[in-house]
């Protein structure tokens, strides 16, 4: 038996760190989470959970103003700003609460709620006391980037935290960032009634130009202005905030909002001290998680991208498990982590971009359909946008698939699963699925996938060969 205080102890009590700890008591260790700030990190408080149930609230707003479109009659209806983020903050407390802290002592996991730091590497110091385990998991989550922008120390700015904060809905918004943050942030103002100008080299910048061209065109149809430029300096005049770009353009609001992304949160940590590797990008892991320290590994966005909760979780789970099981190590599939974007309309990619699945490679086959070709999405009118598929020709292996339109983030589930389970785009295709549903735009692009050879003797289909990249995003 150990000699130590803990068998584990997991540095971090949002997603990813609870997942580590949970699944590691699951197996038997005496666990330790720290955290000195609030369980549940980042997605529950500041992130995920705020974020989309504000833009639940946006859709429903979105949908009574189109109910004249369905035959049905609306009166008097308005948006209640103050309401919509009291509901915010009722969601957030119905899912804390004593909720996660009642779960952690019904699973034998002790909170220690202070900084932890390395002593050294079998040592962390928690406020001021130091306490010793056989092995630990990094789970230390990541913090709002804030860019180098001439002039930002003279004028009033807020992140993504801050925007939980307003009590008012502003009249205009001008946001820097053009990656998941900014567009579902644009969305949601947008939708309430602000005017909102986003500020970037192009909307989702990594992923495939037709999918974000799709999207910055529904954006532009729904009023929101696009200054395409990397922003350089900002400052006010009165009471209106402007940015300019390093291309001569300029973009204004009342409200200026940095939605820059995130970044590692490594700082204090002391990592040197466990002589665990790291870069600015985040720590660095290998397949199984573990770090440059053999008893120390890390998961979710401390590790750096993709900074999603459901890899930061899934990471999480299989770092967990390789902590208390020595032999029978699992491995992380990067290939299969969905890229989610809860924007108006919706965006979802998985796996490699058309680019990307190109490169050095000559047997690459891609498929599209769009959703006005499809009944179900007519009947719904929702009617924007696309789905693709791409594919190796010779066997159909899906490697990579991206969606813009209604509901995109549950669409890619069914990519997500063939790929995962290794199953073909012509499999995918040959399914049945009930009429008339949404999921049918994704049957039959994955259909096209090999028609010109009719794929003979198609059916059940599995893939042996599969690569696995980490996918940054």
């Amino acid at each position: 038996m150990s000699e130590r205080d803990f068998d584990v102890m997991v540095i971090g009590g949002g997603g990813a760190g609870y997942a580590a700890a949970s699944t590691a008591a699951r197996h038997g260790a005496r666990v330790a989470m720290i955290e000195d700030w609030k369980l549940g990190g980042t997605c529950l408080n500041v992130g995920c959970v705020p974020s989309k149930t504000l833009l639940r609230s946006a859709y429903v707003w979105q949908l009574v103003q189109r109910a004249g479109e369905f035959g049905v009659e609306v009166s008097q209806a308005k948006p209640n700003f103050k309401a919509l983020m009291q509901r915010k903050d009722d969601v957030i407390r119905g899912f804390s609460g004593e909720g996660p802290e009642e779960s952690l002592r019904n699973q034998g996991i002790t909170w220690l709620r202070q900084h932890a730091s390395f002593v050294d590497q079998h040592t962390l110091r928690v406020g001021e006391k130091d306490y010793t385990s056989d092995k630990f998991v990094i789970c230390a989550g990541s913090r709002t980037t804030i860019p180098p922008l001439e002039g930002l120390d003279s004028v009033e700015y807020i992140t993504s935290d801050g925007a939980f904060e307003l009590q008012e809905l502003p009249r205009s918004i001008v946001i820097v960032g053009t990656g998941t943050i900014g567009c579902e942030f644009a969305s949601f103002f947008r939708a309430m009634g602000s005017e909102v100008t986003v500020v970037g080299r192009r909307l989702l910048p990594r992923e495939d130009e037709d999918l974000t061209d799709s999207l910055a065109q529904a954006f532009e149809k729904r009023g929101i202005r696009i200054v395409y430029g990397r922003a350089q300096a900002v400052g006010c005049q009165g009471p209106i905030k402007w940015v300019s770009t390093s291309n001569g353009q300029r973009a204004e609001g009342e409200v200026l909002m940095l939605a820059g992304g995130r970044e590692p949160n490594m700082a204090g940590l002391n990592l040197e001290a466990a002589d665990v590797d790291y870069t600015p990008i985040g720590i660095t892991v290998d397949e199984h998680m573990r770090t440059s320290a053999p008893n120390v590994w890390a998961a979710g966005d401390v590790t750096g991208p993709p900074m999603y909760t459901h890899a930061g979780d899934y990471a999480a789970e299989i770092a967990g498990w390789n902590v208390v099981h020595g032999r029978n190590q699992k491995k992380v599939d990067w290939r299969v982590i969905p890229r989610p974007v809860f924007s108006f309309p919706e965006f979802a990619a998985v796996g490699l971009t058309e680019e990307q699945a190109r490169q050095g490679r000559d047997d690459i086959e891609v498929s599209k359909v769009r959703f006005d070709e499809v009944t179900k999405p007519i009947i719904d009118r929702e009617t924007e946008g696309f789905v693709k598929v791409i594919a190796r020709s010779s066997d159909g292996q899906i490697l990579g698939a991206g969606i813009v339109g209604t509901e995109a983030t549950m669409l890619i589930s069914e990519l997500v699963v063939a790929m995962a389970g290794k199953v073909s785009a012509w499999t995918v295709g040959d399914a049945i699925h009930p009429y008339p549903t949404l999921p049918e735009v994704v049957r039959w692009t994955a259909d096209q996938i090999g028609k010109h050879r009719e794929h003979e003797g198609h059916g059940p289909h599995c893939i042996t060969d599969i690569s696995e990249p980490r996918l940054v995003s």
